[in-house]
């Protein structure tokens, strides 16, 4: 299977810094390709849609793919790091931004990116050494659970945490920002209340929600 750079990049922000736990310094790659981590505080799971074809993918010097894996790989974030890296930083070729993780029917998975130039392979074993990722599927919530729905733009998001570092300056976890989300909407177009409390100053303010 071939997974996108953007897909490894989308959930690295949610490994954990913490060394006394491991497991979760490393995303897991499901069998459907989905890319898995968390921090313990933060559960990120990309799924991509309209995905390369393997044989889409060049093969010079790398191994030759023999099929997907039937189990979850873990890979540790400087493994993932070393192949994103190998991937050319601009490119005509759009597959070359994707990672190729195949079975090597002999007990092994293999991860490969490349330039065309200098090739990256990444060898572990299926089993992942008896390591096991948190069952995160008991914290996931449920997309069709009751909820009322709010969509805010990044550059506003990007905003508000620019404002709550400033407050909070190095608190642990980074403090914390507060919304106050109308109840009498399923999906929310009023402008959110948030505020942002700090120990010595504090930030109150509206945000507008996108429209989904």
């Amino acid at each position: 299977m071939l997974i996108r750079q953007a897909a490894f990049k989308a959930v690295l922000s949610a490994t954990s810094k913490n060394n006394s736990r491991y497991l979760i310094q490393e995303v897991q790659v499901e069998p459907d390709g989905a890319v898995v981590a968390t921090d313990g505080y933060v559960l990120l799971k990309a799924i991509e849609r309209n995905r390369y074809a393997d044989e889409d993918f060049p093969q010079k010097d790398l191994p030759t793919f023999v099929g997907n894996p039937t189990g979850p790989v873990l890979i540790d974030v400087n493994r993932v790091n070393k192949l994103l890296a190998a991937m050319p930083k601009r490119s005509t070729i759009p597959v070359l931004g994707t990672v190729q993780v195949s079975a090597d029917g002999q007990g092994h998975v293999t991860l490969a990116a490349t330039d065309l130039t200098t090739p990256c392979i990444v060898s572990l074993p299926a089993d992942n050494d008896g390591r096991r990722f948190p069952n995160y599927t008991q914290v996931l919530p449920a997309a069709d659970r009751p909820c009322m729905r709010v969509a805010l733009s990044v550059d506003v998001l990007i905003t508000l945490i620019k404002s709550a570092r400033a407050v909070h300056g190095k608190a642990l976890h980074g403090g914390t920002i507060v919304f106050e989300i109308p109840t009498k909407h399923t999906n929310c177009v009023e402008p959110l209340r948030i505020t942002i409390p700090g120990s010595d100053v504090t930030v109150i303010g509206g945000v507008m929600p996108c429209r989904v």
